[in-house]
């Protein structure tokens, strides 16, 4: 491959005799702000449809044969949000594009090296705003640098400047989940130094955040991670410097609004004066010096735990299973079937097959429940050595797996335990189950504390003497 620094001028050359009129420098230029485009910005930026798209990137193709690579296809198949169909093609600035744009007059151009998926869709964002405010004649600067204080620096992804002279700030922003909050409220720490500075004064204090994403329930998640980020911040440190507004980049580039005062689309995610922190010791220990360097200041590790608490009461702990205690009905309907209240002579040799029945059942109904309780038994199959420390310790993980599900843990008002013959078992075989229940009287009138502790016991131990019986697996052990 020929090296691109003796050869420029011949693959310029090339290029001008396939692309007049610089042609192939107008689709370079669209690269500029991000390194990344797909072919709708190339189409959007040149003027043309599909067709003539393609046989201009095979007339660049043929002629770049031999260098180093202007363009890179992208292996990505990036996906906005919600869309369907045929998701256009991605390139990236190659090593002999970037050099052709430095040989043509744009300074600190540099190949791509973006290689997520996700670094790759924010860049594309930004590529379409940046094209969205040229062809409206907006005066716009993206990825760049603004110097404040001594050696500090914010990069927003956009500045747009106004005919009031003002400059307003643009951030591009994608789904967030709990992984990204401490980059959250890095930047949010970031602005609010800013707008402290001097710097601040030829910039609107209304941060504009486009949000790549439609609007929808991921869209108002995404939103109120964000709104709960910047309420802890304020209340850590004051009133925010800025109001920060956010819309899905969709409508917005349906309808861009490039003047300094913002419509009623916008929302705002300022804290507001109804919005309360509990007060907690842990905001009196932020302010006590750190004995080592560390990555991040504890302060700013208590504002992340915190957010990620409020996200975890709202999205995850609905979903966590509550205690039942419908649950002890059913255990005792399962019992009861071939244990009557008043047994019959030689019950326990008999087979309790209507017991067995239901149990089978009720797992079918549950079939989470039923290959975590198959999980749980085949862990380690082939490579544990059985004794009656294992037996035991396995027993215990299966049962406190089975109240787990239906929100209940080995503990008041529940306590389980593995028994043995020398324990006081009497059952079939070397192991058994007891349980004691510390349950509040009327609960539930169809049977007594006593009476459930002999269901719960069973029903436990079914899960081993009946495995196969109640569709589980036979464990190794027993």
């Amino acid at each position: 491959m020929r090296t691109l620094n003796s050869d420029l001028r011949e693959l310029q050359e090339r290029l001008d005799s396939v692309l007049p009129d610089k042609l192939w420098l107008q689709i370079l230029e669209v690269f500029v702000p991000t390194g990344v485009a797909n072919s709708q910005h190339i189409r959007l930026s040149l003027g043309i449809q599909r067709d003539k798209f393609r046989r201009i990137m095979d007339k660049m193709e043929k002629a770049c044969t031999g260098f180093e690579p202007v363009l890179v296809l992208s292996d990505k198949t990036i996906r906005k949000e919600g869309q369907r169909g045929r998701t256009p093609d991605v390139y990236l600035l190659g090593n002999a594009g970037a050099k052709l744009l430095s040989a043509n007059g744009h300074t600190g151009i540099k190949a791509c090296e973006l290689s997520t998926e996700r670094s790759i869709s924010h860049a594309l964002a930004m590529t379409s705003f940046h094209l969205s405010a040229q062809q409206a004649g907006q005066a716009v600067f993206t990825d760049k640098e603004i110097p404040f204080g001594e050696g500090k620096a914010i990069r927003p992804d956009h500045q747009v400047k106004t005919p009031e002279g003002e400059t307003l700030l643009f951030e591009m922003e994608q789904d967030a989940t709990r992984a990204y909050l401490p980059r959250i409220m890095e930047s949010i720490s970031n602005k609010q130094a800013f707008f402290q500075s001097e710097a601040a004064k030829p910039y609107s204090r209304e941060i504009r955040i486009l949000f790549n994403l439609p609007s929808g329930n991921k869209y108002r998640k995404t939103i109120l991670l964000w709104k709960e980020c910047f309420r802890i911040f304020s209340k850590e440190n004051g009133a925010l410097s800025f109001r920060p507004f956010a819309l899905p980049l969709e409508e917005f580039l349906k309808n861009p609004e490039w003047e300094l005062s913002l419509s009623n689309r916008w929302q705002d995610l300022s804290p507001s004066n109804e919005d309360k922190v509990q007060e907690s010791p842990l905001f009196k220990l932020t302010s006590m010096p750190s004995l080592y360097e560390r990555e991040r200041s504890g302060e700013r590790d208590n504002l992340v735990l915190k957010a990620l608490l409020q996200e975890f009461r709202a999205e995850v702990l609905p979903q966590v299973p509550k205690p039942d205690f419908g649950f002890f009905d059913v255990i005792y309907t399962i019992y009861s079937a071939s244990h009557p209240s008043k047994p019959y002579p030689h019950a326990k040799t008999v087979i309790p097959y209507e017991s067995i029945y239901l149990l089978r059942r009720y797992l079918e109904m549950h079939p989470t429940l039923t290959d975590r309780l198959k999980k749980t038994l085949e862990r380690g199959k082939g490579h544990i050595r059985w004794n009656h420390v294992t037996i035991a310790h396995r027993m215990q993980k299966v049962m406190e797996d089975f109240l787990a599900y239906h929100g209940w843990r080995n503990g008041s008002p529940i306590y389980i335990r593995v028994i043995t013959r020398n324990e006081g078992w009497d059952g079939p075989g070397e192991f058994g189950v007891t349980t004691t229940l510390y349950l509040q009287p009327g609960i539930s009138n169809e049977w007594d504390t006593r009476s459930l502790s002999e269901a719960l016991s069973w029903v436990l131990w079914a899960l081993f003497e009946y495995a196969e019986q109640i569709g589980l697996v036979r464990p190794e052990f027993w």
